[in-house]
């Protein structure tokens, strides 16, 4: 009877242990991704290594670049971009870790490093370790997402987060081999080795978002805007057509387009300082409705939003490229398209010239 009780209590404490590690796992990675979110700024330096069998290793060095808008120089037209990443493949390694001259290569790991959003769609987090990373003790913090794109094969994904600074210094994932035909699993060990926080952004990063400044498109301006048939994230139909009479600026967007967030955040702006005149802002995607309204609550996004099929409006306005905007005139004819970041003020001119013809 004593034995069955002691077993008992034993299978007790080890579920509050249970509970009480994922709780903390929780919390750290909540903390970790607010730190990231309130942040100015940072560039980081890691290298990357993937496994390739026969115990060799594919290494890749990678620089990292985040400047939140506030940090844009006063020269730039459009807010600064969430995060910026230059790769460098540097070689297969031996297990004596000596370059080889075998002819293999790998692609460098995809956007798996958005920090801020790393406390996303946690199914799970648990805290499995403890281990030192250049001399700076951290938390090993497992993590399962929703969906299979982040967790293929149900493999988590590991931070490596220091206690004092909750900074990422360590990171374990799985994504599918870019290069792989047979749609294998690369997996990715990054260890990092500096962040450098709320400096100036670097010259490589303002550069990359200057080659994001929107630049017009000019098939369809002058003729009657292509319908754009859908329904809103309430499930009600939509026409563009049934706006006529409306200044219309159509947002094309994707929740993994980075600039996106940005681009939509001016728009709502002006829809709401242009409140009360004769202009729509719809903002339209591809995507389900479920996976849009996720995306917009998270960033606390209200832009109208119409779903339409795949290939059917994107395809009409030749959209290649994300963000796009669209402005139609009051009689339902294109009079601008842009690829790109559009400056905000731009944007308020160009709807204020149309609403005074």
């Amino acid at each position: 009877m004593r034995t069955a009780f002691l077993a008992a209590l034993v299978m007790c404490l080890g579920a509050v242990l249970t509970a009480q590690e994922a709780s903390e796992g929780q919390k750290l990675l909540e903390a970790s991704a607010r730190k990231y979110q309130d942040i100015g700024s940072y560039q980081s330096h890691a290298i990357a290594q993937q496994p390739l069998g026969e115990g060799l290793t594919c290494t890749v060095d990678l620089t990292f670049a985040y400047a939140a808008p506030r940090m844009t120089p006063s020269d730039l037209p459009v807010p600064m971009l969430p995060q910026a990443i230059k790769s460098g493949f540097l070689g297969v390694f031996d297990q004596q870790d000596r370059p080889t001259t075998v002819s293999r290569s790998c692609a460098g790991p995809g956007p798996a490093f958005s920090f801020d959003q790393m406390a996303w769609r946690v199914t799970s987090a648990k805290i499995s370790g403890t281990e030192t990373v250049h001399s700076r003790v951290c938390e090993i913090v497992e993590v399962q997402y929703e969906g299979a794109r982040r967790n293929p094969n149900g493999e988590p994904v590991r931070y490596w987060v220091e206690t004092a600074t909750k900074t990422v210094w360590k990171m374990q994932f799985s994504e599918r081999d870019a290069l792989s035909k047979t749609g294998g699993l690369a997996h990715w060990t990054v260890v990092w080795d500096s962040w450098n926080e709320d400096q100036a952004p670097p010259d490589w990063q303002v550069d990359s978002v200057r080659n994001t400044v929107a630049k017009e498109q000019t098939a369809l301006i002058g003729q009657e805007a292509p319908e754009v048939s859908g329904r809103s994230l309430r499930g009600d139909p939509f026409q563009l057509s049934e706006l006529k009479g409306n200044v219309v600026v159509l947002d094309f967007w994707a929740t993994w387009c980075g600039p996106c967030a940005e681009e939509m955040a001016s728009l709502e702006r002006l829809r709401r300082s242009l409140s009360g005149k004769q202009v729509e802002f719809w903002s339209i995607s591809e995507e389900t409705s479920e996976i849009a309204k996720r995306w917009l609550a998270e960033r606390q996004r209200t832009l109208p939003t119409a779903i339409v099929a795949r290939d059917t409006s994107f395809r009409a306005y030749s959209i290649e490229a994300l963000p796009q905007i669209v402005m139609i005139d009051r009689t339902g004819v294109v009079a601008h398209h842009w690829v790109g970041l559009k400056n905000e003020n731009d944007l308020r001119q160009a709807i204020e010239a149309l609403l005074a013809q």
